[in-house]
């Protein structure tokens, strides 16, 4: 093994240790706004049913 392959190996690890940290941080943030939306259509569909 030569020193420049280990180093892009490397590289590629940490790469794709980047896109997998940013990939969990957009489902995080995807889910919390879907949730969000989910809960303010539930309290809609109460405050609707109160009404009717």
């Amino acid at each position: 093994m030569s020193r420049k392959g280990t180093i892009r190996q490397h590289n590629k690890r940490t790469q794709n240790q980047l896109t997998d940290t940013g990939l969990f941080h957009i489902t995080c943030t995807l889910h919390h706004s879907f949730t969000q939306q989910m809960d303010a259509e539930r309290q809609n569909s109460l405050r609707y049913l109160r009404l009717g």
